[in-house]
């Protein structure tokens, strides 16, 4: 996780709900980024773009809106 540290641009985490060892993970993915938020999908696995397509397709592209 160390990799993103000092990385000044927006960075998305984007777990589902269901997939419990990415979203417990998540706070540490972003500990060391200055620009970097975590969203959880509910009713989501690990698979969240097929579980959720809508609701991850919104938030890639509220992420890309951010860094373009």
């Amino acid at each position: 996780h160390g990799l993103l540290a000092g990385y000044e641009r927006p960075v998305l985490v984007l777990n589902g709900a269901d997939d419990k060892p990415h979203v417990r993970d998540a706070p540490k993915q972003l500990g060391h980024v200055a620009h970097g938020r975590a969203v959880v999908l509910e009713g989501a696995g690990h698979l969240a773009n097929l579980d959720a397509p809508d609701a991850y397709t919104a938030e890639v592209r509220g992420q890309a809106a951010q860094v373009a």
